[in-house]
């Protein structure tokens, strides 16, 4: 019988290469840069303003357990931003 490493780069046809990059330590570093984004910059600017001349921001997430922790770390990141 196969172990459970091999049966999952059989699974998702990975290479040794990419089955090690899929299991490396979490790190910030690993996600891409916004800062070329036309669309982050848009959000960033609107959320700024909305901020500056005391606007309501909505955040909408969805219920699975993703959606709930990016709901909530959006929602703390704007009440210490406004601060």
């Amino acid at each position: 019988m196969d172990s459970l490493k091999e049966r999952l780069k059989r699974y998702y046809s990975l290479d040794e290469e990419g089955y090690a990059r899929i299991c490396r330590e979490p790190s910030f570093s690993y996600l891409p840069s916004l800062s070329k984004s036309l669309a982050a910059l848009e959000a960033k600017s609107r959320i700024a303003e909305a901020i500056r001349e005391g606007q309501k921001i909505l955040i909408y997430g969805d219920y699975d357990c993703d959606g709930i922790m990016a709901t909530s770390i959006m929602a703390l990141s704007l009440i210490h931003i406004s601060e």
